[in-house]
Order: C-alpha cells, then structure tokens, then sequence
C-alpha cells in the first residue's frame, strides 16, 4: 500500500533536486525523493 505526502520546498531545494534528478536519469521529482531516501535509510 503507497501513502502520498504533499511537501513544500525552497527554489533553492527544487533546483538541487532537479540536478539530482538529471545525474540520475530518473524521470521526475517525486522519484528522485524516493532514490534519495532509499539510499539514505540504506545506509543507515
């Protein structure tokens, strides 16, 4: 079961995500969110 979340950000965090987001190939904001948090709970 996938909940949503709505989340509100600076430009300052939009444009790094975006950067994020082209590094990686992926295909949208909201699935960088979610490499990003995979990798970080990973490593924890």
């Amino acid at each position: 079961m996938q909940k949503r979340y709505n989340v509100a950000m600076t430009e300052e965090m939009e444009r790094r995500l975006e950067g994020e987001r082209k590094k990686h190939a992926l295909d949208s904001i909201p699935e960088t969110i979610r490499f990003i948090l995979s990798e970080y709970l990973a490593k924890g």
